[in-house]
């Protein structure tokens, strides 16, 4: 109240002062950098409520935290099949304070990579504290034998993390960086295959289930972009990225046995899509809203609606997205509504879950849905499975393992694009004459028999197209497994360069 308070003053003072000078006939221009700051003041106190309020429950003991927030309550609890690991965060909790040189060490190697990109030739990394808060494991799972394969050994981590960490950079002459970092999420640990010899366990796959919820401070000479929409960008850039890396079906694949087979080609079975339909939002007052829908790694996001649109608090629109349902991926669909408040930030407002296997049981499931703060929206998720038989409407895997004879010093990525929809990998260090990047990327397909899948390896540090491959959808539609085994395509004017890529298609039972 009294932030609240001195805020509204603060205005009326900015704007007596602009007057009288305009009256005076003086310039105001100076006020101009005085008034943003008093913004961005204003931005990180309303932050810094939410954040102590979030380590003052950290703080609580678990009964209290228990029934204070029933909705925040640890996994253990939450899941009867986690178990509490109060001696796994000692053990983080102590080793903490040393990882920080490690880090740093491991960040400046990173340095010189990140150089070799054309806008970052001058990116220097200036200081990474870690700080004195460690990471929390408030659950844990591992998998009984019934549930796996004889070869495998899966954790899954609930990790929690509000912690201090800072890193200060440098790039073109511009100090930056980012603070008070935020991530939850749930993190599984796959150990493949285990064999008779050392090291035992020849790869482990690591990656997140769905997206992580994450969160930080941009700090020096970033500070002022949180009051344009250019932090809420930043952020975004940052869960694309966690996306394209990190969330099922992409893995950070780490390989301990040379001799063993690489287990990071596997084409992630589809189960099915689902088709989430939103035609209206009720009881919003006063505000522009978006809605966002996520499965796993797919996230869709609705446009901003104005509240100029608005009739009596409600808002019509017409949106239908699909997601796709991977096998042993995430059990929920979430669908959130998001207000636009006066800073040009996303406010979230609430979320509603719909569980998976019901999804598929019901076929669908529409109705008006209310969230906890009274808001209804009105929609309707439908389940397509996925069938043998030959159909119009598909969805493309695809498997890009890697580019090989790159003999000229470029910092390579891969662009994929079918119709209007483009994808593109990330940035890769060229060893051996080849850039690595094992990743999947899935497409819908309206025409299999028209429709082609263009392949592009692109010098990110000039944009320019190294070379292009087209690969015809038709051909993998006319053969009987409906799908391309990993294989060596050469790249049109491109001397010699191939990409080294999988392919399979997927038919969609429509309904009816």
């Amino acid at each position: 109240m009294n932030i609240d308070i001195f805020w509204t003053c603060s205005k009326i003072l900015v704007f007596t002062i602009v007057y009288i000078l305009g009256r005076l006939n003086y310039s105001f221009a100076w006020i101009v950098p005085l008034f943003f700051t008093s913004i961005q003041d204003h931005i990180r106190n309303k932050r810094a409520v939410n954040k102590a309020a979030t380590h003052a429950a950290l703080k609580m003991n678990e009964q209290d935290s228990i029934y204070s927030r029933l909705d925040e309550i640890p996994a253990w609890v939450l899941f009867p099949d986690h178990e509490r690991c109060e001696w796994i965060n000692k053990i983080i909790n102590q080793l903490w304070p040393h990882i920080n040189s490690i880090v740093l060490k491991s960040l400046k190697d990173l340095e010189p990579v990140l150089q070799q990109n054309q806008i970052l030739r001058n990116f220097t990394i200036k200081k990474v504290d870690f700080g004195k808060v460690s990471p929390r494991i408030t659950g844990i799972k591992v998998y009984n034998q019934n549930q796996l394969f004889v070869d495998e050994i899966i954790w899954d981590l609930h990790i929690c993390y509000f912690g201090d960490l800072e890193i200060s950079f440098s790039l073109n002459g511009i100090e930056g960086g980012i603070k008070d970092i935020e991530l939850e999420g749930v993190l599984r640990i796959v150990m493949k295959p285990i064999v008779s010899r050392t090291p035992i366990v020849s790869a482990i796959q690591i990656y997140f289930l769905k997206h992580p919820n994450t969160n930080f401070e941009l700090t020096s000479g970033l500070a002022s972009l949180d009051m344009f929409a250019t932090g809420e960008l930043i952020r975004s850039m940052l869960k694309d990225q966690i996306s394209l890396s990190m969330v099922y079906p992409n893995k950070l694949h780490i390989k301990l046995d040379e001799n063993a087979p690489s287990t990071a080609f596997i084409m992630p079975e589809i189960e099915g899509i689902v088709r989430a339909s939103i035609y209206s939002v009720d009881n919003v007052e006063g505000s522009d809203i978006f809605l966002t829908v996520d499965l796993g790694q797919d996230y869709i996001r609705t446009p901003v609606i104005s509240s100029s649109e608005s009739e009596s608090n409600s808002f019509k629109l017409t949106f239908s997205r699909d997601l796709i349902a991977f096998k042993n991926g995430d059990v929920e669909v979430h669908m959130t509504l998001y207000k636009k408040d006066e800073e040009i930030k996303s406010l979230k407002i609430g979320t509603i879950s719909f569980n998976l296997q019901k999804i598929k049981e019901q076929k669908c499931i529409a109705g008006d849905f209310n969230l906890p703060s009274l808001e209804v929206i009105s929609s309707k998720i439908c389940w397509l499975p996925i069938t043998q038989e030959n159909g119009d409407k598909c969805v493309l895997q695809v498997y890009v393992d890697s580019a090989r004879n790159l003999k000229s010093k470029i910092s390579p990525f891969i662009e994929l694009a079918v119709y209007d929809q483009t994808k593109k990998t990330s940035v890769s260090k060229i060893e051996d004459e080849t850039a690595n990047w094992e990743k999947h990327f899935n497409f819908f397909i309206e025409d299999p028999e028209d429709e082609k899948l263009t392949v592009k390896l692109v010098d990110q540090n000039t944009f320019k197209t190294i070379g292009t491959y087209i690969y015809n959808i038709k051909d993998i539609f006319a053969r009987k497994s409906k799908q391309h085994d990993l294989q060596a395509f050469p790249l049109k004017s491109a001397q010699n360069c191939e990409i080294v890529m999988a392919l399979k298609l997927n038919f969609l039972k429509i309904l009816q």
